[in-house]
């Protein structure tokens, strides 16, 4: 999902298919996020589970959607 304040940065989908192709078990991908400035320069990143990368467990995902965590920091997801 992409909000429509959003976007992707250039290479941003090949990181997540490489990713999920090297972790089989991964079945769900989302990026890190980059929040910009007015003029789109990048002033803060921040990965949405502490890491750059976390495989997290598909019963302890769920969990956490249940608890109102979602998939990233979109109410919707």
């Amino acid at each position: 999902m992409l909000c429509a304040d959003d976007w992707l940065a250039p290479e941003c989908l090949q990181t997540l298919v490489e990713l999920m192709e090297n972790n089989p078990q991964v079945v769900l991908a989302t990026p890190a996020e980059i929040a910009c400035d007015e003029s789109g320069k990048p002033t803060h990143l921040q990965f949405l589970y502490g890491k750059e990368l976390s495989i997290i467990p598909g019963e302890k995902m769920l969990d956490r959607v249940a608890g109102g965590e979602g998939l990233g920091d979109t109410p919707a997801s």
